[in-house]
């Protein structure tokens, strides 16, 4: 399997899954039967309730996460930090990093400098972005990816510590995408561009190290129950 055939295969297992826990926190939530003649009796019902405790869960754990800075011998590197902090943008961005690694298990960040300008960090959405690591050093990166939709179709980029291999499916978008219609095959290579840093700009922000896991994991089925008993 090669890398970019291992990227789209991460994005397609991840999409529904990282969904359902955007869903969940969100309130956007499905009531659940336990029997089919509940589920006929329910279904007559136009009106539904729900208690959002997901939201609860994951923001309890945000509201007691603060940064308060750096703390090194030397107060210029304490400086030169807190500027970087603010003007690469990671102020703005920390909030969504940290949620989504609590809602989904990690969470992305991608970091460049074009030519003549300032460098930039964005969060990166976790269905949208993956990281992949040595087998025999698991903290080594093997290698990045992203995929999103553009004007001309959806594109895919790996990042490599020497280079950036770019990919596109015209016309497609991430949706149409699938093994019925082609899979990984649907993306030709568009460029290669050189990576000047010797690293991989991305990010990986992971709640554990053994398994991806989400804070919601072990709540839905009690949200699922809270709701029905509403209803």
């Amino acid at each position: 399997m090669n890398d970019l055939q291992r990227a789209y295969e991460r994005f397609k297992n991840v999409s529904d899954k990282y969904t359902r826990y955007f869903d969940y926190y969100d309130g956007d939530q499905p009531l659940m039967y336990s029997t089919k003649r509940l589920q006929e009796a329910f279904e007559q019902t136009y009106v539904r309730f729900r208690e959002n405790w997901c939201t609860v869960v994951i923001d309890a754990t945000m509201d007691r996460m603060e940064l308060f800075g750096w703390s090194c011998a030397d107060e210029t590197i304490n400086s030169m930090l807190s500027d970087l902090w603010t003007t690469s943008g990671l102020a703005l961005e920390s909030n969504e990093i940290h949620e989504s690694a609590l809602i989904c298990g990690e969470s992305f960040l991608v970091g460049w400098q074009d030519e003549g300008q300032p460098l930039e960090f964005y969060y990166n959405d976790p269905r949208m972005c993956a990281v992949f690591y040595d087998d025999d050093h698991p903290r080594q990166k093997t290698f990045a990816a992203k995929w999103w939709d553009s004007d001309e179709g959806c594109r895919i980029v790996l990042y490599y510590p020497d280079r950036l291999e770019k990919y596109i499916a015209r016309g497609r978008k991430m949706a149409e995408i699938d093994d019925a219609h082609g899979g990984y095959g649907a993306f030709f290579q568009e460029e290669v561009a050189t990576n000047p840093y010797g690293m991989i700009p991305v990010f990986h922000f992971r709640n554990a190290l053994r398994t991806i896991k989400s804070e919601l994991k072990n709540v839905i089925e009690l949200q699922d129950a809270v709701n029905k008993l509403l209803c």
